[in-house]
Order: C-alpha cells, then sequence, then structure tokens
C-alpha cells in the first residue's frame, strides 16, 4: 500500500501546470468537495452541501456560483463516491460542470489520523453568447456564432490528511487546461484550467464553551502571483460560528454560521473587495446549506468542524 501511496503522490505532483482563475469561496472549509476529490466521504454519512455565491452584484449579469456536492461512504470497501454539479456564470459566458469523486480512506494510526487519496472525473459545458457582444470591429469573424454546448472533458487528483481537530488538504481538481477554438479564428478560450489548492486547518478549545478555528486557503497558478486567504472562526457551544477572512490584496470578509441541527448546518458569508473595484460593487453574498443523512447508524462527529 506504501508503494501504490508513493506512485499517486509522485503523478499527483507531477502534474500541477500553469492555472487561471477558478470560483473562490469564503466557506471553502465546509465545502473542500468542490475543489478536492480526496474530501469526499470525510463525514461518514450520506451529505449534500449547496452554495451560492454573487459578486458584483452592481453591474448586469452579475458573476454568479452554484454548486451541489454529495458525498456517501462504502464502508465495506473503505472507500466514498460524489457528485459534484457546478454553474458558473460571468456575463454572457456560462460554465457547467458535472464531476464524479472517488476516495479511499487509509488508517495511519490508531490515534483518529487518516489519508484519504481521490480521483475526480467528468465534464465541462461551455456556452458563450458572442453575437450579443458589443465590438468595435462588427466584422470580426470571431463574433459570427455562439459557442453552445462545448463538451470538454477532465478529470483531477487530490489528498486529504485529517483527524478530529486538524486537516491538510491537496488537490489539482482539473489536470487538462482545454482550449477552444472560437469560429476558426486564432482567438481561444479556455473553458476549464489547472490550478493546485492547498487548504489546512485545525480546532482549538479555548473553554467548555468556545473552540477557534484558523484556517488557510492557498491556490497557486506559476505564472502569476499566488492567492490565499486566512480566516479564524470561534464557535460557541456547538451551535454558532463567529469569523472573519482575509484575502490576499482582495478582500475582507464576515461568516456566520448555524448549526439548527446536529445533521443540518446554515452558513452566510460576505466579502467586502478592498482592490481597485471596490467602488463599482457591493461586495459579495454566499450562502452555504449542508445536510446530513447517517444511514449506517455509525458514531461521526457531530456538530461538524470542517
Amino acid at each position: 500500500m506504501k508503494k501504490y501511496l508513493l506512485l499517486f503522490i509522485i503523478f499527483f505532483l507531477t502534474k500541477i501546470v500553469r492555472a487561471q482563475e477558478q470560483p473562490t469561496y469564503t466557506q471553502y472549509m465546509f465545502n473542500q468537495q468542490t475543489f478536492n476529490p480526496a474530501y469526499t466521504g470525510t463525514w461518514e454519512t450520506l451529505g449534500f452541501t449547496l452554495i451560492n455565491r454573487s459578486q458584483w452584484i452592481k453591474f448586469p449579469k452579475y458573476p454568479q456560483t452554484n454548486d451541489l456536492s454529495i458525498q456517501s461512504p462504502i464502508f465495506n470497501l473503505n472507500s466514498a463516491v460524489g457528485l459534484n454539479v457546478s454553474n458558473n456564470r460571468i456575463g454572457l459566458e456560462n460554465r457547467t460542470g458535472i464531476f464524479g469523486d472517488y476516495s479511499y480512506k487509509i488508517k495511519l494510526n490508531d490515534n483518529g489520523l487518516n489519508l484519504r487519496m481521490g480521483l475526480k472525473a467528468g465534464i465541462s459545458i461551455y456556452n458563450n453568447n458572442l453575437t450579443d457582444y458589443r465590438i468595435v470591429d462588427t466584422n470580426d469573424p470571431a463574433y459570427n456564432n455562439n459557442i453552445g454546448n462545448d463538451i470538454t472533458p477532465n478529470f483531477g487528483v487530490g489528498l486529504f490528511l485529517w483527524n478530529q481537530k486538524s486537516f491538510v488538504g491537496l488537490s489539482v481538481p482539473k489536470i487538462l487546461n482545454q482550449e477552444l477554438s472560437v469560429n476558426n479564428s486564432d482567438i481561444q478560450l479556455t473553458p476549464s484550467s489547472t490550478i493546485l489548492y492547498l487548504t489546512a486547518g485545525h480546532v482549538y478549545d479555548l473553554s467548555s464553551d468556545w473552540k477557534l478555528k484558523p484556517c488557510v486557503f492557498v491556490q497557486m497558478d506559476w505564472n502569476s502571483p499566488f492567492q490565499y486567504d486566512v480566516s479564524a472562526n470561534f464557535l460557541y457551544k456547538e451551535f454558532l460560528w463567529l469569523g472573519a477572512m482575509y484575502r490576499l490584496g482582495d478582500a475582507i470578509g464576515a461568516i456566520v454560521q448555524i448549526n439548527v441541527k446536529n445533521d443540518f448546518r446554515i452558513g452566510y458569508a460576505y466579502d467586502l473587495t478592498i482592490s481597485n473595484m471596490s467602488s463599482h460593487q457591493e461586495g459579495v453574498h454566499e450562502i452555504l446549506l449542508t445536510f446530513e443523512i447517517n444511514t449506517m447508524k455509525v458514531h461521526y462527529q457531530s456538530p461538524r468542524h470542517f
């Protein structure tokens, strides 16, 4: 098993190539399946995550992302499977992703330290209404026709190391950097991109009522400055999360989450842009819902800390 793990890590690292920006979530610590297939199955329950992120709402056809993730363990095989469906709309451009996830769990010691290795595979569907753009050269052949339902396959890999208090994740959810030719012209669009994600966090017990969870989220691109988020969230009586976030050179944010029941959580995050775009938008709104069904009647951490 150690030999196969080493081969997996080597393959993982050799596939990290140039990247373009992907949707970013402020509440990423509860939504890691979107970008890391190895997170699938860490809940040890049948779980559902739904997230909506709306930004730059002053602009017409403002960017909006919707994402649904489903995960379920397969206990007899020490494995888990999942499904991730996402839609990312920016202006007249629309991207839909449908990806399946698989992870395999390795128990590293008797103190609750586990490692999951994950695979992600699926398709991206790309649409762009090029004929609706306002252009200077109306005879430009690149804008004579729309791009409709162009399908590109892709796959990714991930690692997730965790115990009851800490986690570290490393993933490349889309390895293939695919391009589309537009109307047989020299202009090319990139419907999907390759990017490296690194996440880490730890839960500290401050008192019988309070916990503190600092986290970091890094997106790496070899051809441009990397992006990272740092956040700190306080948990009161396993019921209320209150936190703050800083995204390097881009935004600050606030996070509120309520554990309505042990198996149902509602979260809201608000980002305030601090870049040059700050005067042109009214912030970013993000809503997250999670729901769990413990069909196997096994012990699991509830409410969930990450």
